[in-house]
């Protein structure tokens, strides 16, 4: 924690392929899910970003194992929870837009910053 908050600097995916199977334990409490998620995530992602990116993806694996699919009420409701997680951080609003409204897989900038943690969410979405 004290290391993100110094820095400010790193935001990397592997918050996102560590607890993705957290929401196979409580697929059907997408509340749990996210929470048991973004505990295991902060041991070591402690970034509000890597949690945001998180909410989303637990989001969208939770809809498709509730056998919803409606993945646009996923990624609208994780949007919508962003809030939790990067709102005192305005800055990284533009960059939460950018990645989780892509118009393109070009847009996402893959060769760069490979382990970015919008990345896999806007791939995701």
């Amino acid at each position: 924690m004290d290391v993100w908050e110094r820095e400010k600097k790193a935001a990397f995916n592997g918050g996102v392929m560590r607890t993705s199977i957290a929401t196979v334990f409580y697929f059907w409490d997408i509340e749990k899910v996210e929470e048991t998620a973004n505990t295991f995530g902060k041991v070591n992602h402690y970034d509000p970003r890597c949690q945001a990116s998180v909410s989303i993806i637990v989001n969208l694996i939770g809809e498709f194992l509730r056998g919803e699919c409606d993945c646009q009420k996923a990624i609208n409701f994780a949007r919508e929870r962003r809030r939790k997680y990067i709102e005192n951080n305005k800055e990284f609003y533009s960059d939460f837009d950018k990645f989780t409204n892509p118009q393109s897989l070009e847009q996402l900038e893959l060769n760069k910053l490979i382990g970015y943690s919008y990345k896999p969410v806007g791939c995701a979405v």
